[in-house]
């Protein structure tokens, strides 16, 4: 009956999920990391590994995943956006089964639940993010090191951390921290420390591995090595008073934590296996350690710190008297019914568009792109510093790896480990505007996002822009510049 009802309850974490994603499977960007997920899943699909003909700063199973949807149904924003959901409902049901090890079902299902909302609400969550797709192996992972009891159970529990990470990096610190205390923690002798310490880094760096070996059969192994590895931890270098500002960031959930060390004799639900709180515990602090290192706290990275907050936050809850929750039940499901305001105004939005006989897709990626074939030839040159996914609605490739995300121009640590572009930012940005010379750029507003608006850049661009282009199209926050030809 337990596995049945947690059948049950992945069924209804699919079915909520969809119900607050669905409206937005029609926009053309929901995020702008999204939108350079598919351009470079687009690439791999058309024979091109990651880093070799476009780039961005994730790990290569993101693209992968991207690829795969786009090889099989095409264009197709409704299937990623689908299977984005699929891997949500996975994930919640995981995080289900986690919570019901020394708890009972009905709190497990909540906990699967709550992340169902969070990871889906608020900004721009409800594209499909790196997040998304590492916590699926992440939980998956972190539930069959629940359920280790022998060596080839461990090295299961490694290979899904290790495929994790081919997603998000950046989870190597509570992967680390986790493998780490369990083997010196778990009374094990010198030999045994050794021996499952190998079988923990051999699953581990299994994923990794297959997907560096393409780049070896290319005979290109440091474009790999340099886009996962050295880019990565390069770009995790943020200076204290950074770090300080996580830290505040991160205050709500910190408390969270440390409260529920303090109160750890009140988990009555874990008295039989208080080892598993334990393990909640390293890994959230490994996920603190994460996100404060990275020294800023966005909206979809907390994605990878639910999950563990859920579980802590409720087990807090259940430590106080069960007559509370038969009270406020009524208010939580009022509650739940009223967190995706998000979904109802953008279930609105669609409803409209459907009414007055529009296309349901939407978004100023679509539109400049409709704009731009309407009246422009398809060799026509562009560079989208904003509302790249027009990109791929037209057939087109950024003319320079650096700014596959747009974002990527104006980051300065990327440029060592990016081939075949100038040496930094303003460099690239003169290259762009005065040797490839696009005939349109495309932008949010008339200075370069991601820049401060007095920076060496933004002063360059606007001059050139002003001298050079003429503002042939606006619409809410998308702006098409032509290129005028001199006499």
């Amino acid at each position: 009956m337990k596995s049945q009802s947690s059948i049950i309850g992945l069924g209804i974490y699919f079915l909520v999920a969809l119900l607050i994603r669905l409206p937005f499977f029609f926009r053309d960007c929901i995020d702008r990391d999204e939108s350079t997920f598919i351009l470079l899943g687009q690439s791999w699909v058309d024979g091109f590994l990651p880093y070799t003909q476009l780039w961005d700063l994730k790990p290569p199973l993101v693209f992968l995943f991207f690829g795969i949807i786009i090889q099989i149904f095409g264009k197709s924003y409704i299937a990623i956006r689908l299977f984005g959901t699929i891997a949500i409902a996975f994930t919640a049901y995981f995080i289900q089964l986690i919570a019901q090890k020394g708890s009972h079902k009905e709190h497990g299902f909540y906990a699967g639940l709550l992340y169902v909302f969070l990871s889906s609400l608020f900004g721009s969550l409800q594209g499909v993010m790196s997040e998304h797709l590492a916590l699926f192996f992440f939980m998956l992972g972190f539930l069959c090191f629940l359920n280790s009891t022998k060596n080839s159970q461990l090295f299961l529990s490694g290979f899904l951390f290790g495929a994790a990470l081919m997603f998000r990096l950046n989870l190597i610190y509570p992967v680390g921290l986790l493998f780490l205390f369990y083997l010196f923690s778990s009374g094990f002798d010198l030999k045994e420390i050794i021996q499952k310490g190998l079988i923990s880094i051999l699953g581990g760096i299994m994923v990794p591995l297959l997907t560096f070996l393409p780049y070896v059969n290319q005979e290109i192994p440091s474009v790999w090595w340099n886009a996962v590895i050295r880019a990565s931890f390069s770009y995790d270098n943020p200076s204290y008073f950074q770090m300080f500002e996580a830290v505040l960031e991160l205050t709500p959930f910190l408390a969270l934590f440390f409260l529920s060390i303090i109160f750890r004799t009140r988990f009555r639900i874990y008295q039989e296996n208080p080892r598993i709180l334990v393990l909640i515990w390293v890994i959230t602090a490994g996920l603190f350690l994460m996100l404060i290192k990275s020294g800023k706290v966005n909206g979809h990275y907390l994605i990878q710190i639910y999950p563990f907050i859920i579980l802590l936050f409720l087990h807090l809850l259940y430590s106080l008297k069960l007559s509370f929750f038969a009270k406020i039940k009524p208010a939580l499901f009022i509650l739940f019914l009223l967190l995706p305001i998000e979904s109802y105004l953008e279930y609105v939005k669609i409803g409209k568009r459907y009414l007055n006989g529009e296309s349901l897709y939407n978004g100023n990626g679509l539109d400049i792109s409709n704009f731009i074939q309407q009246n422009y030839p398809e060799d026509v040159t562009a560079l989208f510093l904003d509302h790249h996914i027009g990109y791929w609605e037209l057939n087109k490739l950024p003319p320079s790896k650096i700014v596959t995300h747009p974002s990527n121009l104006m980051r300065v640590s990327n440029y060592p480990f990016v081939e075949d572009i100038r040496q930094d930012p303003i460099s690239e940005l003169k290259y762009l505007l005065k040797v490839y010379q696009p005939e349109l750029i495309i932008s949010r507003s008339e200075h370069i996002s991601f820049s401060e608006k007095d920076s060496e850049e933004n002063q360059f661009y606007q001059q050139y822009l002003g001298e050079n282009y003429q503002l042939v199209y606006q619409k809410k926050r998308g702006l098409v510049y032509e290129r005028v030809q001199k006499k």
